[in-house]
């Protein structure tokens, strides 16, 4: 990648061309991941893509892929080198996968969210901001209590939610 632009530079290319290239091919990509699994969720007919409007579903799925792409800028910007770049990246998805794990809880999403709360979860909900599986954890999962099916504890059992609608779209999470 560092030769790429070294001799990118030799021939006259602007550094801006090369990043905007890389940029429309993310966003490219971004649309084609995000398309792919709104037809996969519809193809397989799970609950959360048949009880949410497309529109919704892409408006949440495509500026996630974009936030991670951009993620994926920085982290490859401050490395020095690919193998660095790589290693920084592995290190994060198993981060990410052990965090992920915390916030696939509903209850812990609640928690984080308190009015009220202490000034550590308000540190801890600060530095996760800049992490975006974070927000869209929350996000899924406050559509998930419409258009999926949840464990409603005060009854016992799973519950299927009345489905997710644009009038959901605008109340507070």
């Amino acid at each position: 990648d560092l030769r790429l632009r070294k001799g990118l530079i030799v021939y006259g290319v602007p550094h801006l061309s090369y990043w905007l290239s890389w940029i429309v091919t993310g966003l490219a990509y971004s649309l084609l991941v995000t398309l792919s699994t709104v037809l996969a969720g519809y193809l397989f007919q799970f609950d959360f893509f048949k009880q949410t409007p497309l529109m919704v579903i892409i408006m949440l799925f495509w500026p996630f892929n974009l936030a991670m792409l951009f993620l994926g800028f920085v982290v490859a910007v401050a490395s020095p080198d690919l193998k660095t770049a790589n290693s920084a990246s592995y290190a994060f998805v198993l981060l990410a996968i052990v965090v992920q794990g915390f916030l696939n809880n509903q209850n812990i999403l609640s928690f984080m969210y308190e009015v009220d709360a202490s000034w550590g979860v308000i540190l801890l909900r600060t530095l996760l901001c800049v992490y975006p599986p974070f927000n869209y954890s929350k996000i899924f999962a406050t559509i998930t209590l419409y258009s999926g099916r949840h464990f409603e504890l005060q009854e016992g059992k799973w519950v299927r939610g009345p489905g997710f609608s644009w009038v959901n779209y605008w109340n507070p999470l």
